[in-house]
């Protein structure tokens, strides 16, 4: 019994790790077929364009490279 308990958690985090994973227009396509729509706008992988957390912040640059 336990190990189906266990077996179970480990199925259901892997299916969490997936939809977080995945990108958000296959999610979206995914929860529209299965009625979650509320549960498209999850997860982590969205363009860079949205948060913003790939650039540098607003005026500040890159610092000039080292010269050897």
């Amino acid at each position: 019994m336990q190990q189906w308990i266990v077996g179970i958690a480990v199925v259901l985090a892997a299916v969490y790790a997936v939809w977080s994973f995945t990108p958000e227009r296959w999610r979206q396509r995914l929860a529209n077929r299965l009625g979650w729509q509320r549960a498209a706008s999850t997860g982590g992988c969205h363009s860079c364009d949205e948060c913003g957390s790939c650039q540098a912040p607003a005026g500040q640059s890159d610092p000039p490279p080292k010269r050897g």
